[in-house]
């Protein structure tokens, strides 16, 4: 049967064509839209072009069971596809490319169920949503996405075993959940300037060995490396992953860390940050059962309790604090300015190092059981219980005038080697 060609400014509306010997359809028209049913069970139909202004599949089941289907070409204002449109019946599959260019573009789930999506090629004058779309297509290569407004991607690609690259290009780039969980090709990430946010499972069961960050850009996103379990150092110039060494291009200027930015690095033991750094966001560490050592190296003020979620119970007259890190954490040096209540309870810290710490608040290192040495330069308020149980705490300097120190602050150990504050007035509990 001839092709379907047609270049007419008018209305097409199908549905239910049903099975058809169609190989190609052309249409340059004002409005297309597809319903159910379309063209179904065709062994002859390969390729779909449409130039409109607007495009729309409202209904599933559309091109059900199009067994040869190669090619699919839109240019419009205006995209869009419901879900479950295009599905092979065919048993063996084969290979197919979608290209898109619109001002909106919105793909619904499992459009090509049973289809062997090799690309992906999206230009979009507007926004760009795709959810569910491509997901556990196999035999996907290559994904380009170019969009002048914003791109969302959610799950869309989880399950490309066979997905080495991609390509997004927008001023506002947002990855949800399992945007590319579980694509075990996809080695080497380069964010554009638009990345704005990564949920924090987005590259959950990914082998990422190269990361670059825009020299522009000053933030390390929220969830950036979240779920990344084989990440072991984090720091401005190498990241180690496992046996490898990963590359890790970041800008020098990185002023602010996003929240969950390593959210269940479950293998991460240390993590640096640069002097640039002035603003941490919430929820950094939670999940970094490993996290041995803490390096931050700023004397911005910021509410240390942000790194990891913290909890505060009151019982009874008195705070039951939680520690802000993890129980394994043996080494910290800060230049915070105040060492918040319960921050490191019962943690295995051993050397804390404070150069700007001016207070000490109560429980800070209440019963740290593995702490023996304590230096910082410029405390004032020691609060109650806040060295209490330390029993191995052997060297205690403060080389500064302190004013208070709470009830049973340095009770519960046995003795120094070395006590060193340089005057106390005001208070001294019990």
């Amino acid at each position: 049967m001839q092709p379907i060609n047609s270049s007419i400014d008018s209305y097409l509306y199908c549905y239910s064509l049903g099975s058809t010997q169609i190989e190609r359809i052309t249409l340059s028209i004002t409005s297309v839209i597809f319903g159910s049913n379309t063209i179904t069970n065709s062994d002859s139909l390969r390729e779909i072009e449409i130039t409109s202004k607007v495009f729309r599949v409202n209904d599933q089941w559309s091109f059900d069971g199009c067994n040869v289907l190669e090619k699919i070409n839109i240019t419009s204002d205006e995209i869009y596809f419901s879900s479950y449109n295009f599905h092979s019946a065919s048993d063996s599959e084969h290979e197919f490319s979608l290209y898109l260019n619109g001002n909106n573009i919105s793909l619904d789930k499992d459009l090509f169920d049973s289809y062997k999506v090799t690309k992906v090629d999206i230009d979009s004058k507007g926004s760009v949503y795709i959810y569910l779309t491509f997901d556990f297509q196999k035999s996907l290569q290559s994904v380009k996405i170019h969009s002048t407004d914003k791109i969302i991607i959610e799950g869309a690609f989880e399950g490309c075993s066979s997905l080495s690259s991609f390509d997004f290009q927008s001023n506002n780039i947002t990855l949800l959940g399992n945007a590319f969980k579980d694509c075990q090709s996809l080695h080497e990430i380069e964010w554009k300037e638009g990345i704005s946010y990564i949920s924090k499972d987005a590259f959950t069961g990914c082998n990422i060995t190269k990361i670059t960050y825009p020299e522009s850009k000053n933030e390390i996103v929220p969830g950036a490396f979240s779920y990344w379990s084989n990440l072991k150092y984090f720091g401005t110039n190498v990241v180690q992953y496992t046996d490898q060494r990963i590359t890790l291009q970041l800008s020098r200027s990185i002023t602010k860390i996003g929240d969950y930015a390593f959210y269940n690095c479950k293998s991460l033991i240390n993590a640096q940050f640069p002097s640039t750094v002035v603003s941490f966001g919430m929820h950094l560490f939670d999940g970094c059962e490993n996290l041995l050592s803490l390096h931050i190296n700023t004397s911005a003020i910021f509410d240390p309790s942000n790194i990891v979620d913290t909890i505060q119970l009151i019982s009874g007259s008195g705070y039951e604090p939680y520690s802000m890190f993890n129980s394994q954490m043996t080494h910290v040096s800060s230049d915070y300015y105040e060492v918040a209540v319960g921050k490191f309870y019962k943690s295995q810290l051993q050397p804390f190092e404070g150069t700007y710490v001016t207070k000490i608040n109560k429980y800070a290192f209440y019963q740290c059981q593995s702490l023996t040495s304590v230096m910082v330069g410029n405390v004032d308020y020691i609060g109650d219980y806040a060295f209490y149980g330390c029993n191995r705490l052997s060297d205690f300097h403060i080389s500064s005038y302190v004013y208070y120190i709470g009830d049973y602050a340095l009770s519960g150990r046995t003795s120094f080697t070395e006590f060193e504050i340089q005057s106390i007035s005001e208070y001294i509990g019990e």
